[in-house]
C-alpha cells in the first residue's frame, strides 16, 4: 500500500472517550469528549479518520500534546470497551488495525 492511501484515527479513554478530529482544514487537533460510555454516540468516521499525509502536521501536534492533556487525571475507571467498540465502528467501513495501549 503506498503512504498515500493510508488512514489514521485517534480515540484515548478514561471514564470517557475522547475523538480527535484532525481534518486538515483545521489548525490544530479537535478533542471531542464522549461523557456516557452507557449510551454512546459516534460523530461521523470520516471526520475521525483521516489520511496520514494530508493531515501530518495535525497528528504530530496532537502526539506532542496528548500527555499533558491527561497529566492530572487520577480516576481510576475505564471506558476501554466502548472506546474498543468505537474504535470497530471507525475502521469497519474499510477495514484495518487496531493498536490499544
Amino acid at each position: 500500500m503506498s503512504s498515500e492511501r493510508v488512514k489514521i484515527a485517534f480515540l484515548s479513554y478514561d471514564n470517557n472517550v475522547q475523538f480527535y478530529n484532525l481534518k486538515p482544514i483545521l489548525k490544530q487537533p479537535q478533542m471531542l469528549v464522549m461523557t456516557d460510555p452507557e449510551n454512546f454516540f459516534m460523530p461521523q468516521p470520516e471526520d475521525l479518520l483521516v489520511n496520514l499525509q494530508e493531515s501530518y502536521d495535525l497528528i504530530m501536534n496532537l502526539l506532542d500534546n496528548m500527555p499533558s492533556y491527561f497529566s492530572k487525571s487520577t480516576t481510576a475507571e475505564s471506558s476501554f470497551i466502548t472506546a474498543l467498540q468505537c474504535a470497530n465502528n471507525i475502521i469497519k467501513v474499510i477495514g484495518g488495525k487496531m493498536i490499544f495501549f
